[in-house]
């Protein structure tokens, strides 16, 4: 009696769980593709107001903003959150979007000594120093300061941040930024005169 081979059996279908492994992480995929598509739609939405009157970005060319809009994360904050603390370090500075934050320096000095300002923090006398509203540029200090934070910043209002993170400067072509630094620089400035000029009180409206 002849004896017939069994053909080629198909393969075993895929498990639940391995189905469910596949899913998972296709799925996961999607959401983070699909939720980074609504991050950059909002940073866009939330930048447009402020681009005339940001001095970091005003007369920048198209090529040159696309490239700092893509090193930008968004970050919310609440009403009364503390950002930024004397002498912590500092890995970004950001441009307010939405809210309004409010900074306070050290009365009568900028820390030169990073160790030293930490230290002292909890004796710290603090004057009231700038309103910061749409357009204005907060943590900017810190790249001419050791990398470290030079005011204490607490928000007034819930709003939204652009941030940008220092190293992301480094890794930006040399021409962009020298731009970026020479801007920053220009803020940093106008600060320290602003402050000098007026120390001691916010604007009324604050």
């Amino acid at each position: 009696m002849k004896q017939t081979k069994p053909g080629p059996q198909a393969a075993p279908a895929a498990g639940a769980a391995e189905r469910g492994l596949c899913y998972g992480a296709a799925s996961a995929s999607v959401h983070s593709s699909v939720q980074s598509q609504l991050m950059s739609s909002q940073l866009e939405r939330l930048l447009g107001p402020v681009l005339p009157t940001c001095p970091l970005l005003s007369g920048m060319s198209a090529e040159d903003l696309a490239s700092v809009v893509s090193m930008m994360k968004l970050r919310c904050f609440r009403a009364e959150e503390q950002l930024c603390h004397v002498g912590e370090p500092a890995h970004f500075f950001g441009i307010v979007l939405t809210g309004r934050l409010k900074a306070a320096i050290p009365h009568g000095e900028r820390f030169r000594d990073p160790d030293a300002s930490a230290r002292s923090r909890g004796a710290t006398v603090l004057q009231e120093w700038r309103l910061l509203q749409p357009g204005e540029i907060v943590g900017e200090m810190a790249l001419f300061s050791g990398m470290v934070r030079t005011a204490e910043v607490w928000a007034l209002s819930a709003g939204w941040l652009a941030t940008v993170r220092f190293a992301a400067l480094d890794a930006a072509p040399p021409a962009l930024a020298e731009q970026l630094r020479t801007a920053l620089a220009g803020v940093a400035m106008q600060r320290l005169a602003a402050n000098q000029a007026d120390p001691g009180r916010l604007p009324k409206n604050a």
